[in-house]
């Protein structure tokens, strides 16, 4: 997996039932061994897709399909 794969399958795995994921980025760069500046870019641009939404210290999935045809 590349840094955005990783990033995809991490939110999609580890999301709860609503798709709400609690982590940071801080959070998520550790458990990835991705760089915290890496994960906040992949996380930008899944954004900016429409995949995922954010807000302090949690990650909302919009469009689990989406997520699913990056991997």
């Amino acid at each position: 997996y590349d840094a955005t794969q990783k990033v995809a399958d991490f939110i999609l795995t580890s999301s709860e039932e609503d798709g709400t994921l609690p982590f940071t980025q801080q959070e998520m760069s550790e458990c990835l061994a991705l760089n915290r500046v890496t994960v906040s870019r992949v996380i930008t641009k899944l954004k900016q897709q429409g995949l995922i939404q954010t807000s302090y210290g949690s990650i909302q999935i919009k469009n689990k399909q989406g997520l699913k045809a990056l991997l």
